[in-house]
């Protein structure tokens, strides 16, 4: 009878009914339940049941019944009225279910990320003083992503929201059922994983890079042709410390020695696009400017300011990216500054930059620059020096020109708790000299 309520969704009244009807529904019977009187179907011989069965439904949904049942003859029979409150009482108890319900999503919902559908930074800080309560032992792991910042800028904050979702589901395929991910804030992860001692800390954060490398790959993010990294740290409570905040920094200064090492990188996985330059770091800045106006190729002007920046401006993570087409978008240039012309043949949003010469964190990334996108294409469209400083990292973007247009991008970063990077003058000064052979290069002739 309930199943039959429930798939129907009426509510049913039968008075002295047999165990048939209970089990199968009315269609077991003689006739239909109607009324709260007469007989409702097949009379069992040994044993009657009266029975009310009325639907409770949860914004239009039957989630299940409210049943009363009574053994006996004519004397324990329901009436009409009582079919009536009891209806009325299923009202009344579908919106205190409903009620429950969305005081379950509402809470459920604060205890989550909204981007990601992990646990936020809230649940973990009660989920931590939680597990420290109860005494037992456990592993923290702090983990973030290498140069998202760098990410975000060359590819928008859209590309960079599917990137953190994808990372989010990486992370949940590579940790047991009982451990616990977060997204601690921004592009940093937390996960908590119960009883785990140092050496399964460490297993499982290796399998989570594993995951998010592999991941990313595999996703709408791996076809921009980028290679993402995670570098994590892990504390382990109680031997590094037992209070919340004291294991949160051991984590964190972990995390960051792991960063600045770099450790996450797998070295028989090849990188993509790989430039280094080939000649050793000038010296000074006289011996800087001739390698870079003794260059012979616009790629060796790139390696040899890539060095410059290296050796003389202490920036350890610079690129250099030049657009595509030079030819297409620098002599329709020089044309048009001659005969008063402005039309070039394809506009500066069709072009794009690629990466020619690297060296630290963006070996193992293609910057892939459009106009306008970016802290790096905010440099190609306004044409001069961008700096920014987040607080972790520090960068810098210069562009390079020939006969005043924009013909490339120098970038440099820095991780700004290993060391400030404030040589912007020291980098725009790489960029006027590279600028200048550049020009000798693939500017006017004299």
């Amino acid at each position: 009878m309930t199943s039959w309520v429930i798939g129907r969704g009426d509510a049913v009244c039968a008075n002295d009914v047999g165990e048939q009807v209970l089990a199968a529904g009315p269609e077991a019977g003689e006739g239909m339940p109607g009324t709260s009187n007469g007989q409702r179907g097949a009379k069992d011989a040994r044993v009657s049941h009266n029975i009310i069965v009325v639907p409770l439904r949860v914004r239009g949904e039957v989630v299940g019944s409210l049943n009363l049942t009574r053994v006996g003859g004519p004397e324990a029979h329901f009436s009409e009225h009582e079919f009536e409150l009891s209806k009325l009482f299923a009202g009344q108890a579908s919106i205190a279910l409903q009620n429950a319900e969305a005081h379950v999503t509402v809470s459920t919902r604060a205890d989550l990320d909204a981007l990601t559908g992990l646990r936020n930074h809230g649940t973990f800080q009660r989920d931590m003083a939680s597990m420290i309560e109860t005494g037992d032992p456990f592993s923290l792991l702090m983990m973030d992503l290498d140069s998202f910042k760098s990410f975000n800028d060359t590819y928008g904050h859209p590309a960079g929201d599917t990137l953190l979702q994808t990372v989010a589901k990486a992370i949940v395929s590579a940790t047991r059922q009982n451990d616990r991910a977060y997204r601690y804030g921004g592009d940093e992860f937390a996960l908590l994983l119960f009883g785990a001692a140092s050496a399964h800390a460490e297993e499982v954060a290796d399998r989570v890079r594993v995951a998010v490398r592999e991941g990313v790959r595999n996703s709408f993010v791996g076809t921009l042709g980028v290679q993402v990294s995670a570098s994590i740290g892990a504390a382990h409570w109680p031997a590094d410390g037992r209070a919340q905040g004291v294991l949160v920094e051991a984590a964190d200064a972990a995390l960051y020695r792991a960063k600045r090492q770099r450790n996450e990188v797998t070295p028989t996985e090849p990188p993509a696009e790989r430039v280094m330059p080939a000649q050793a770091g000038p010296a000074t800045w006289v011996d800087a400017a001739r390698d870079m106006i003794g260059a012979t190729t616009t790629e060796a002007v790139a390696a040899a300011m890539v060095c410059a920046v290296t050796t003389l401006c202490d920036g350890s993570d610079a690129f250099v990216s030049l657009v595509d087409d030079i030819d297409e978008l620098v002599r329709p240039a020089l044309t048009a500054a001659a005969v008063g012309a402005s039309d070039s043949p394809r506009h500066k949003s069709q072009l794009g930059m690629v990466q020619v010469a690297a060296s630290g964190a963006f070996l193992g990334t293609s910057q892939s620059i459009r106009h306008g996108g970016g802290l790096w294409g905010r440099v190609w469209q306004d044409g001069k020096l961008v700096a920014e400083d987040d607080g972790d990292v520090m960068r810098i973007g210069v562009p390079l020109l020939v006969s005043g247009t924009v013909i490339g991008i120098l970038g440099v970063a820095e991780l700004g708790r290993a060391k400030q990077l404030n040589h912007a003058s020291e980098v725009a000064l790489v960029a006027d000299l590279g600028s200048a052979a550049l020009q000798r290069l693939i500017g006017p002739a004299d």
